[in-house]
């Protein structure tokens, strides 16, 4: 890598055939683990055990407590925390999946969902306990 360039900047393939030609793209350490996210979600959707991928597609949608409400985009890998912003989303990081158990994080927020029929069991360590949300049609 030059040592002109930024270090936040790092070369990045793109395709196998672009690698045969020598091309690169830059792409800023930010975004990495975004991209990574992405691609372990997609990789765990199409070829990972069917319970893994079940549970992630069972997350996704609108789910609707009491005093909560999360709009989870598994295909997007993004959430919305706060209805007051409808077009507010923040990345989903999914971190493990046991069983119909599934850890993700949201910022600096840790999830862990149990998605039983129409019913999701969401706990946040250290916080207000176990919710009960709804899935809203």
């Amino acid at each position: 890598m030059c040592p002109r360039r930024s270090r936040a900047l790092r070369e990045v393939p793109l395709t196998s055939r672009q690698i045969g030609r020598g091309r690169t793209v830059l792409m800023t350490r930010a975004s990495s683990p975004l991209i990574a996210a992405a691609t372990v979600v997609s990789a765990l959707m199409t070829t990972a055990p069917s319970h893994a991928s079940e549970a992630l597609r069972n997350l996704d949608g609108r789910w609707r407590g009491p005093d909560f409400e999360i709009l989870i985009d598994v295909e997007r890998l993004l959430v919305n925390t706060d209805p007051a912003k409808p077009f507010g989303r923040e990345p989903l990081v999914v971190k493990n999946i046991a069983g119909s158990w599934v850890t993700f994080s949201v910022g600096a927020q840790t999830f862990f969902a149990l998605v039983e029929d129409d019913t999701l069991q969401l706990v946040r360590p250290g916080r207000d306990g176990t919710r009960m949300l709804a899935r809203v049609p």
